[in-house]
């Protein structure tokens, strides 16, 4: 019996070991965001604490190992994982602007969130294999069987988190979860020496105020949050709040990315670089047939139901809970005119027989974008996607000089190699919004307007030719470097090197 859970044990601290990775990348999306190197840093701080953990634990369990001492520490795992859950967006809050380098503080916010739970779970593994073994001949054979649990815990962990207690429950609810989990395993283990009323009197507090705070919302670093959601993709905020003038707005947040915003009393768009899209009409006036990548919040699709009665357009989401949000918050109504496809851009763009006269883009080459949306490779898809005569129309956070302007001059370059005109609407050394235009058409269109609107973002064009940066391909784009406003490991490599990168 005790060696049947003292296994059933190592399973479920398996399992929560991989849920509490899985909701650490979610508390980070707000404020890091999911790229590569918020990831992998992650992920080095969760392996390096387990690596401690095995360590110091076998040297623990070799001098005193017992079910008592395995218990505290599954219960110290327990309130710490539990604790998270309440302090994790005050530190982050407190963190974010003070710190500038990405890297610098992700690392520091994994240390002090993620590397105690962790680095308790590690131990835990190699006390309960002191515990379980007393003959020396059986010694290989149980590491493979601690193994085999190990891993088969991690993996269903994976998927439970993932497909169902994410989408239904939530980060903070999944962190106070683990936490209850772990606290049941830690009074089980103490009670197969032997049950006390005293200390089952205790746990079942603590169980209790634990289960109490379960079903309620913990602190948020949003003033007028309306909507805190986990989908199989991303976190996803909503909020309310008042622009410089007082005119109230509501926005969506994905992850630590500002995607759409509304406002509450008028159906004007919120920010003036989307307004930029329209120059479809102005590059390719017969549009009739529009793609749009990326939903979020439909500001601009809603937008072009309204200004074009003619037209159509399809708009590509990959989250289909996101489109659910923009119609409860957003007002997204549907239209004959309208179709949405729950997909990745790439996939929609690898598949579709449909032409356009107009395919926009948002974000694209931003901290958030995969790099597979920002290479030649998919470049050529939307060249082949496009009815002759047809338009790109994306906007670029970046400069357009300078050393912080990698990202539009190899957005540039990379569209340039496949379309025969490519135009810059932007300039300066400044973060921006820059629009960039690419057109399947050779002839050469004129850059003036009797629209104000449109001229004002015509007689933005850059007028140098960019030659000095690489094309993107899905064999090698950098995107997530080029994007770092302040990059630690850029810096250190291009000065150990002497490298320009």
């Amino acid at each position: 019996m005790k060696k049947f859970i003292l296994s059933t044990a190592v399973f479920i601290c398996g399992v929560c070991l991989v849920m509490l990775h899985i909701a650490a990348s979610r508390v980070f999306a707000p404020f890091w965001g999911t790229s590569a190197q918020v990831s992998n840093i992650l992920s080095g701080v969760f392996l390096g604490s387990l690596a401690l953990g095995f360590f110091l634990g076998g040297k623990i369990a070799d001098k005193k190992a017992n079910l008592l001492g395995l218990s505290l520490i599954i219960f110290c795992a327990s309130f710490y994982t539990g604790l998270v859950a309440f302090i994790d967006v005050p530190i982050l809050s407190f963190l974010q602007p003070r710190i500038a380098d990405l890297q610098i503080k992700s690392f520091i916010s994994a240390l002090l969130l993620f590397t105690p739970p962790s680095f308790l779970l590690g131990t835990i593994f190699t006390f309960v294999f002191k515990l379980q073994n007393t003959e020396t001949s059986r010694t290989s054979s149980d590491i493979g069987k601690l193994l085999l649990l190990i891993i088969t815990g991690n993996i269903l962990g994976s998927f439970l988190t993932t497909f169902v207690l994410l989408p239904f429950i939530g980060t903070q609810k999944l962190l106070i979860l683990i936490s209850i989990i772990l606290l049941i395993i830690s009074f089980i283990v103490f009670s197969t020496n032997g049950f006390s009323k005293k200390v089952s009197g205790i746990f079942l507090v603590l169980f209790l105020a634990l289960a109490f705070c379960f079903p309620f919302d913990v602190c948020s670093s949003l003033n007028g949050k309306i909507a805190d959601v986990d989908t199989q993709y991303s976190r996803v905020w909503v909020y309310d709040i008042e622009d410089r003038n007082g005119k109230k707005m509501r926005k969506m947040q994905i992850n630590n990315e500002a995607s759409s915003a509304m406002f509450l009393d008028s159906n004007d768009l919120v920010d003036y670089y989307t307004k930029a899209y329209d120059l479809m009409e102005h590059f390719n006036k017969n549009f009739r047939k529009t793609l749009m990548i990326g939903g979020a919040g439909y500001s601009y699709p809603k937008y072009f139901l309204s200004k074009y009665p003619e037209a159509e357009i399809d708009v590509v989401e990959i989250d289909p809970q996101v489109t659910d949000l923009a119609k409860r918050y957003f007002n997204l109504q549907s239209d004959p005119r309208l179709s949405i496809y729950h997909e990745d851009g790439r996939t929609f763009l690898n598949n579709t027989a449909v032409k356009y006269d107009a395919i926009l883009g948002d974000g694209f080459m931003s901290s958030a974008t995969p790099f597979h949306l920002a290479t030649k490779e998919v470049a050529l898809k939307m060249y082949e996607s496009l009815n002759d005569g047809g338009v790109v129309i994306t906007n670029i956070i970046s400069a357009v000089e300078g050393s912080e302007s990698k990202v539009l001059r190899a957005a540039y370059m990379t569209f340039k190699s496949v379309f025969p005109q490519v135009y810059v609407l932007g300039g300066g050394t400044g973060i921006q919004n820059v629009i960039l235009v690419a057109l399947k058409s050779k002839e050469v269109p004129s850059f003036k307007s009797e629209n104000s609107l449109i001229d004002s973002y015509l007689q933005k064009k850059y007028p140098h030719e960019i030659s000095d940066s690489i094309v993107l391909t899905d064999d090698y784009a950098p995107v997530e470097y080029y994007s770092m406003r302040s990059n630690l490991t850029i810096r250190l490599v291009s000065k150990l090197f002497r490298l320009k990168v």
